[in-house]
């Protein structure tokens, strides 16, 4: 059985260590095998981990910790020694399979692209979500945030990258769609239409057009592809949107009369089957595509148990077929 080995940035994010490290450990207890690299300060992480899980985790001592509002520039030279560059050259350099980090999403993606570099023929990486649909459906929606000025070629690259990588791991060539404000060949802005243009001119990709963003989430493509500032301001508004609804809707439940008297246990499962599989503490984490290496952006506000799914899609993508699909999309151009 071979290990999965994830280096974990235990000292970044909102919360830092009081959230990722019990997320950690908790994953370490319930993963016989995984091995983890735990990097940040010993001082914070070695009294936590016992005797029973010291095979399995490796504390990597890191001096420093990328603020959250650190530009990634300065983060690039004046944190050498920080948790999120050492969890990241743990991949470089082969010893983990798989970084997770819940930091400064600038600084994550500048030092990923700085030590791992771009695969052959891919200009920049992207971060690339799955998003739950209608009837079980799911949907990839790659960019969501880390190049928020794409060209139209790199729009492409993102596009093909992503058809391998679900490709692989589906058996099937997904259907792609760029995000548009409209289906019309006229309609968005210079630069989606001149990569409609070329995505159309393609015979090796499912290019099945442009979709509008209230087609997103019923299964109209598998992949949908757009620059990362419109891709974050789609992630922050579908997240906004699901607490309101869940809020909204526990609250109006708390104003009816019979609701004190009624037994409430069907009603928690109701609500946990319905609103769960929307909620960011149950879906965690993106990939970064694009890079010699596999890396997953957490979400900077995530907590234990947010954290703890984003080491579970780490896990899942080490184990799956991702690394295959990396190598297949290399191989790739918008030229073909």
């Amino acid at each position: 059985m071979s290990r999965v080995r994830i280096s974990i940035d235990i000292a970044s994010g909102d919360y830092g260590a009081a959230a990722t490290l019990p997320a950690a450990l908790r994953f370490a207890a319930s993963h016989s095998d995984a091995t983890l690299f735990l990097v940040g300060n010993q001082e914070d992480i070695l009294p936590f981990v016992t005797p029973s899980l010291a095979e399995t985790c490796h504390v990597v001592h890191a001096t420093q910790v990328v603020d959250m509002d650190e530009p990634p520039v300065k983060a690039l030279r004046r944190k050498r020694d920080s948790s999120m560059r050492k969890a990241i050259e743990l991949v470089q350099s082969q010893q983990a399979d798989i970084c997770v980090s819940s930091g400064n999403t600038g600084a994550l993606m500048a030092m990923s692209h700085t030590i791992l570099k771009t695969r052959e023929g891919i200009s920049r990486p992207a971060i690339m979500g799955s998003f739950p649909g209608y009837k079980g459906s799911e949907v990839a929606i790659l960019d969501l945030g880390a190049d928020v000025t794409a060209t139209a070629e790199s729009l492409c690259q993102q596009a093909y990258l992503a058809s391998a990588i679900l490709g692989k791991k589906q058996g099937k060539q997904p259907r792609v769609a760029l995000l548009n404000v409209g289906h019309e060949s006229i309609k968005g802005t210079a630069t989606v239409k001149a990569a409609h243009q070329i995505l159309t001119e393609q015979n090796n990709i499912n290019y099945v057009g442009f979709v509008e963003g209230n087609q997103i989430f019923f299964d109209v493509a598998d992949v949908i592809v757009c620059d990362g500032f419109v891709g974050n301001i789609v992630l922050k508004s579908c997240e906004g949107m699901a607490t309101l609804l869940y809020q909204s809707f526990r609250d109006n439940l708390r104003q009816q009369p019979w609701f004190a008297m009624m037994n409430r246990t069907p009603l928690k499962r109701l609500l946990t089957m319905v609103f769960e599989p929307y909620s960011t503490e149950h879906r965690n984490g993106a990939l970064l595509i694009g890079l010699n290496g596999l890396v997953v952006k957490s979400h900077g506000n995530a907590k234990e148990q947010a954290f703890y799914h984003a080491l579970e899609l780490a896990y899942n993508s080490v184990k799956g077929c991702d690394r295959v699909a990396y190598a297949a999309a290399s191989q790739l151009s918008v030229t073909e």
